[in-house]
């Protein structure tokens, strides 16, 4: 937009006099006024000459970051902020600013730390204090937050928004009683607050109860924001929900006026219509849904059903196809079209469909239906099965109220508007103009500006984007110039610059083959005239255009689009070649340069346009279309730092669809919706590639004596002995047994004899130990019967007749016993002197029974994968009833996978999400670390935490039980003691002996080192003992390492300076340093082998545990997909990272608590002979 800088710069000039010698002062303050009334985009202009004028100056660079931020320009409002902060770090405002666009942009921790800078300057300020403990909220630090809440509410007693901020903290710690009395105190604050009224209201539908209170809480906040159509959607749900038809048709109607393509109005409004039979308004509004999003599988199974009831089988068939489609193990969609084919007399195929339902119904019943009863009918079905796709939808609110402005189409958030996202037009020759708001929208062009001034055309010759709409009387001014120039050539011998004026004429009148005739015999005359063939180019382009929407008909020749598509190509490469000539006439015309990067990208050559727009922006660095369409193929590309840089510079200079672009598209937030990611989610984990993981910082490793406890005894004995009491009492107590992954790696030697070419294993190898000890396999007899079934012989005759990749095969392979897929769970570990045998999962069971049991009843929680969620289910099925009379209690199992939302974004080698082929994001499990989540969810005191490989059989259990039972005793002894020092600091008045014994405990049995503690007032000790009591346990039981991989335990530093237990991976700590490698060689034990937590506060409520999760401890790694090279994000691991800020107490178990089976040959271990 140089052009625009330029006019502006001018009107200034003429009003000072002088060009050089901007009034920065003024241009400042227009630009302010042009900030106070929403003129973002005006506004920038303004501090962008600013700028220019005095680079030294902090405040434009500020003020221009407060336009950015409101028009969503989040990277731009940080660099400007930030340059503002580097010219003075004393603006306050600016640290505030760049918090906010930090926040935005999921950099929530950065955030924190701009607004701790700004409060060091202004320590009470509300807003600050109100957006730190928001961004805490987000990064869930939720002990934070409520430390800042209780600042920013202390301070300011009568803040609304404060205990609105508090009460979404609330809810985030599953604490609705405290929420919902913030929100009452909001409102005692501010009756008129239509954010908390939404809030109470969507309490109250989340928990299912008190819907009239909620309807009149919407009620309110209807008379508030009376144009916010969530609102009336969710009132609409809520009257519903008290039998109130009418109302909640009123209500979706009234939405849908104030937002026709409301996708879940209509859709709710079309599940009220089919129940009164009003089927034909029904079909309207799933028809308008399924306009808006074809994917909408409950919209188009809806229909199916409505298509159904009007007779439109066959359009009812092609929905249900949909559906089936996506859903194909759904019996009541089989059954459906079963039913329209047989309407439709297609009876082979109705029989075909209804026996696929019968079939699926077995294993999924139909709810209330019969389907083998012949008088079932596609609405019984439809009534039965609908259940699943017919429920009314509520929305996400916000109380936010939109502001209106007049100029909708540059005022205010831009971002916001219904623009059309599409590449900058061509620049043009043109006789007329329309400038923007923001100035005029031409461009120089020295050969234009030289025949301006030779006053040899009839009209002004301009380059511009954007022409108006001519007029009749234009139209007539352009006719009469065409008759003068006949006139004049009549009588005079034509030049060049004549028939330039005439063609000119003739692109105003729309008349492009007379136009091209004249701009040609131009060049015929004046063969090095660049303005001639810019002209020519821009004739042959309008006219490929105007071919393109004439050719509607495929059927008339030449029309097919085949031909359409070369006649296309060859007339872009028409006007290419002119454009060519243009800058090889004239090399620094920036238009004619923007104008070839248009025709390649029209073509599909995404590397040239890019360079011709590169060179553009070279000769015109004002040029803000250049940047826009350069960064609209960036993104294309994938490059999406790139895209948004090159975004971000067009929206400074005036570009107004910049902003909707940099945006993510509507595919990405979708598909961040469905997996319950948000959007600052995603950003802060691109941030994490971005700046990658620090390492950590090690005071020490932790070895017997310093960090690893061995107890006497005696120790054992009481830890013994408190545990039972425990169970004995009815103590709270499950299993968490981690048991989602597959046997795959159990079993690569395997897999690279079976693949490769020897036929013999290598004497020693993996493979041969096995085949000779093949008897000692505890799933012997299962390997026998899969080999008799495949080759007619068992597996020691086929180990002797040297067929042993048949042997090995017969383990791993599909068709074989299928070991190398199956989840370890599932594989036989041992086999006992009867013949019995058991899995890993059975081991979990007994070890249960003998160490978790209450009452005679064990809980236990297995994680587990969706593709073998119902081999779990059988299995548990099939083994449970004889554990249970074995072991004399009853198992309570229950499983859970892991969550979509624990995903991890994939990221390009430059740190942008990596996209497949369809252009989706590319997400990856989070690893072990997201099974945080999965035991957060628990509704258990103590849980006991053991991979699914670590099991003995019976007969070696002894010692596995025991110390479980000392290290859990060990852990009730430990929290009778937070517990009791809890009530002490809270409720009473502890005497400076019991500060100095908790002092003790704190260092002797918790290993927390903080420095600090000498110098600390009674005051701040006390709220430090209280703030490192008050988090969740564990114990962990370590033996010395012997040889196997992986981390061990440490003690490390913490955020706040103090350091405690740690358990830690070798990646996560830095090789170069000396000191800390010293620390490591010192190691001496592995990572723990039996976990016990303690996960209640002093209060009996449930921790937040993901808010104790140590983000900063995740891990990068590389992979690849398709071919292309990827890198992968895992979360702070389980026993690591993400139970970081626990308290943590190593207790040394002997190895014989460990035998966790790595590979298959571990089964042959001794341990593993039952």
């Amino acid at each position: 937009m140089q052009r625009i800088i330029f006019v502006i710069y001018i009107a200034l000039a003429a009003a000072l006099g002088i060009v050089a010698q901007v009034n920065t002062d003024q241009v400042v303050r227009i630009g302010q006024n042009a900030l106070y009334f929403e003129d973002y985009m005006l506004s920038i202009q303004y501090f962008n000459q600013a700028i220019q004028a005095k680079p030294h100056l902090a405040y434009p660079y500020f003020l221009r970051s407060i336009a950015k931020l409101n028009l969503e320009d989040y990277e731009g409002a940080d660099t400007d902020a930030s340059k503002a902060l580097e010219l003075n770090p004393y603006l306050t405002d600016a640290w505030e600013v760049r918090g906010v666009a930090r926040q935005n942009l999921g950099r929530n921790a950065e955030a924190v730390e701009d607004y701790d800078h700004a409060l060091e300057l202004v320590p009470r300020n509300r807003q600050l204090l109100f957006n730190k403990a928001l961004a805490q909220v987000e990064i869930e630090r939720y002990s934070g937050a409520d430390s800042t809440y209780s600042e920013l509410l202390r301070y300011y007693p009568n803040f609304d928004n404060g205990y609105l901020g508090r009460a979404q903290l609330s809810l985030a710690k599953a604490d609705t009683i405290a929420a919902r009395a913030d929100i009452d105190k909001a409102l005692q604050l501010n009756s008129k607050s239509a954010t908390a009224y939404v809030m109470r209201a969507e309490l109250a539908i989340k928990q299912g109860q008190d819907y009239e209170s909620a309807v009149k809480d919407l009620d309110e906040a209807i008379r508030l924001q009376p144009k916010y159509t969530n609102l009336y959607i969710n009132r609409a749900f809520l009257r519903y929900a008290l039998n109130d038809y009418f109302g909640a048709m009123a209500d979706y109607d009234y939405a849908l006026g104030l937002e026709p393509y409301n996708p879940t109005a209509l859709f709710n409004r079309s599940l009220l219509l089919t129940e009164v039979n009003a089927n034909d308004r029904a079909l309207a509004d799933l028809d308008s849904v399924l306009e808006l999003d074809a994917d909408n599988i409950q919209a188009r199974y809806i229909r199916a059903i409505v298509r159904g009831k009007k007779g439109m089988y066959s359009e009812g068939i092609a929905d249900i196809n949909k559906v089936i489609e996506q859903f194909p193990e759904y019996p009541g969609a089989w059954f459906m079209r079963s039913q329209f084919n047989r309407q439709l007399k297609q009876n082979q195929r109705a029989e075909r469909d209804y026996n696929k339902a019968m079939a699926l119904a077995k294993a999924i019943p139909l709810d209330g239906v019969s389907v083998a009863d012949p008088a079932t009918t596609v609405a019984d079905v439809a009534e039965a099965e609908a259940q699943k796709f017919n429920k009314l939808l509520t929305v996400e609110n916000s109380a936010e109220i939109q502001e209106e402005y007049n100029n909708q189409a540059i005022r205010g958030k831009v971002q916001d508007r219904n623009l059309q996202v599409e590449t900058s037009p061509m620049m043009e020759l043109a006789y007329y103009s329309v400038p923007d708001e923001l100035g005029e929208n031409t461009y120089y062009v020295k050969e234009v500006d030289d025949i301006n001034s030779s006053r040899q055309l009839r009209f002004r010759m301009v380059v511009a984007t954007n022409e108006p709409i001519i007029d009749e009387s234009i139209f007539d001014n352009h006719r009469q110039s065409v008759a003068n120039y006949n006139s004049y050539m009549s009588d005079h011998r034509a030049r060049a610059v004549d028939y330039i004026g005439r063609a000119m004429d003739f692109v105003t009148l729309r008349d492009y083959d007379n136009a091209m005739r004249d701009a040609e015999r131009a060049i015929g005359l004046t063969p090095d005239y660049p303005l001639a063939y810019y002209l020519r180019g821009q004739i042959r382009h309008r006219m490929m255009r105007i071919s393109e929407s004439d050719s509607g008909d495929d059927n008339a020749p030449g029309h097919d689009a085949v031909s359409r598509g070369t006649l296309r190509r060859a007339a872009l490469a028409e006007a290419l070649a002119d454009f060519d000539k243009v800058v090889q006439l004239s090399p620094r015309m920036a238009p004619a340069w923007f104008d070839k990067g248009n025709l390649h990208l029209e073509l599909g050559d995404y590397t040239s346009a890019i360079a011709a727009y590169s060179k553009a922006i070279e000769l015109a660095p004002g040029m803000g279309q250049a940047y826009y369409n350069r960064g609209y193929i960036y993104l294309k590309l994938g490059n999406r730092r790139a895209g948004i840089a090159d975004l971000s510079k067009a929206g400074e200079m005036g570009i107004v669809p910049a902003y909707k672009l940099m945006n993510l598209t509507e595919k990405d937030t979708q598909q961040l919706a469905s997996k319950g990611i948000s959007v600052a989610k995603l950003q802060a984990q691109l941030n994490d590639f971005r700046t990658g993981f620090p390492y950590l910082k090690l005071a020490g490793s932790a070895v017997k004596g310093n960090g690893i406890q061995q107890l006497n005894v005696a120790d054992e004995d009481a830890a013994v002995a408190r545990w039972r009491k425990y169970l004995v009492d009815g103590g709270d107590v499950q299993k968490f047994v981690p048991a989602s992954g597959a046997a795959s790696r159990m079993f690569k030697d395997l897999f690279s004899f079976v693949n490769g070419e020897a036929d013999v294993p290598a004497e020693g190898s993996a493979p041969a130990r096995l085949i000779a000890d093949l008897d000692k396999l505890p799933f012997k007899a299962e390997l026998d019967a899969a080999t008799t079934r495949l080759y007619g012989m068992d597996a020691r005759a086929l180990a002797d007749a040297a067929r042993y990749k048949d042997l090995i095969g017969a383990i791993i392979l599909p068709q074989g016993m299928n070991y190398g897929q199956l989840p370890k769970a599932m594989l036989t570990f041992h086999r006992y002197s009867d013949g019995s045998t058991r899995t890993s999962l059975e081991e979990q069971f007994a070890e249960g029974a003998q160490t978790a049991a209450v009452n005679g009843k064990v809980k236990v929680h297995f994680t587990v994968s969706a593709n073998h969620r119902e081999l779990f289910e059988k299995k548990i099925a099939e083994v449970k009833p004889k554990m249970e009379e074995k072991f004399g209690v009853t198992y309570d199992v229950t499983m859970s996978e892991q969550k979509p939302a624990t995903d991890t974004v994939a990221a390009t080698p430059e740190n942008e999400p990596f996209r497949d082929n369809d252009g989706m994001i590319v997400f990856r499990p989070g690893g072990h670390g997201a099974l945080i989540e999965n035991l957060n969810d628990l509704d258990s005191t103590v849980v006991f935490i053991k991979n699914i490989d670590n099991v003995v059989p019976d007969s070696r259990r002894e010692s596995t039980v025991r110390y479980k039972e000392i290290i859990a005793g060990e852990l009730i002894l430990i929290h009778d003691a937070i517990e009791r020092y809890l009530l002490l600091l809270k409720g009473g008045q502890p005497t400076d002996a019991d500060l100095a014994e908790m002092k003790r405990f704190v260092a002797e049995k918790l290993c927390i080192l903080e420095p600090r503690l000498a110098t600390m007032d009674k005051a701040e000790l006390v709220q430090w003992l209280v703030k490192k009591f008050e988090r969740p346990l564990r114990v962990c039981g370590m033996v010395r390492n012997e040889g196997e991989p992986g981390g061990g335990p440490y003690i490390a530093y913490n955020a706040d300076g103090s350091a405690s237990p740690q358990i830690l991976e070798s990646s996560q700590i830095d090789k170069n340093d000396a000191q800390a490698m010293g620390m490591m060689s010192h190691a001496t034990h592995f990572n723990p082998v039996d976990l016990v937590c303690y996960l209640r506060d002093s209060n009996g409520g449930k921790f937040n545990l993901p808010e104790f999760v140590d983000p900063a401890t995740g891990f990068i790694s590389e992979k690849s997909l398709g071919g292309r090279e990827l890198k992968a994000l895992e979360l702070p691991g389980l026993w690591n990272g993400a139970m970081s800020d626990w308290n943590t107490v190593f207790v040394e178990v002997p190895a014989s608590t460990f035998n966790p089976v790595k590979t298959v040959n571990d089964l042959l271990r001794p341990v593993h002979q039952a």
